[in-house]
């Protein structure tokens, strides 16, 4: 099955929040960096990502479904291709028909995924969704990430390789990049030397990328602060100064 990318290079977005600004205190433990247990049971659906590059949305969805789960409140019906297309048509202009449309999205920025979904919502799984707590996580601060992920899964996006999308697991830096991926960051394993090892959901399963992967390809992450991950994984909400991240999500809606 093709495996399409469809990321468009960072935009770096003031209005968003900082997760270093926002974190009050580091939460207690670190132990709760791996989410996949959540993941739905059926497997991962493409949601068109083999047929257009949506891959975006596509983690968007993924998000929303992780959470239902999470919560055991599931969505009224799983996810649908149509609905993740119909998403990335309505953000980008993108149109099955004509193949010069297909251009990817921006996830930051004006114009960009983040501000679709906070505005506009996203339409899935029979359920409309609105983004209303993010932050920008620190791609170069792997401890940073480590943070983001004791709070619930991240959206990250890198570039790849063809190497990259043809490997069934582990994802390695080098080799010339053929476009950008975005993706869904769910768990961390730390090995006994302190190097990071990041488990992704994407496309049709699971990767996995190391420290020099993370270096040299990932180019941005946005950490959905939804309480129903950290509340639950122990966290007390208090950690995270609020207002400041509504204060951000409202000039991304405005």
């Amino acid at each position: 099955m093709p495996r399409l990318l469809g990321k468009r290079p960072a935009v770096h977005d003031p209005r968003m929040a900082k997760l270093k600004d926002v974190l009050l205190k580091v939460p207690p433990t670190m132990s709760k960096m791996n989410w996949r247990a959540d993941s739905p049971a059926a497997g991962v659906p493409m949601l068109g990502n083999n047929i257009a590059g949506n891959c975006v949305w596509c983690t968007g969805f993924h998000w929303i479904e992780q959470a239902s789960l999470y919560t055991g409140q599931p969505l009224p019906s799983a996810p649908t291709t149509n609905e993740c297309l119909a998403a990335y048509a309505a953000g980008t202009g993108y149109n099955p028909d004509d193949p010069s449309t297909d251009n990817g999205t921006v996830v930051m920025g004006p114009g960009g995924m983040v501000e679709f979904w906070t505005k506009t919502g996203l339409l899935c799984g029979g359920k409309r969704n609105f983004l209303t707590s993010a932050a920008t996580v620190n791609i170069r601060d792997p401890l940073e990430l480590q943070i983001a992920l004791s709070l619930g899964p991240v959206m990250v996006g890198a570039s790849l390789s063809q190497a990259n999308v043809d490997a069934d697991y582990v994802w390695v830096a080098g080799g010339p990049p053929i476009g950008g991926h975005e993706f869904m960051v769910q768990g961390c394993e730390i090995l006994s030397n302190g190097d990071a090892y990041f488990d992704v959901e994407t496309w049709d399963g699971q990767r996995r990328y190391g420290p020099d992967f993370a270096a040299q390809n990932v180019d941005e992450a946005v950490m959905v602060l939804n309480a129903v991950f950290f509340d639950k994984a122990g966290f007390d909400p208090a950690g995270i100064d609020m207002a400041a991240v509504q204060a951000a999500m409202g000039a991304l809606a405005a």
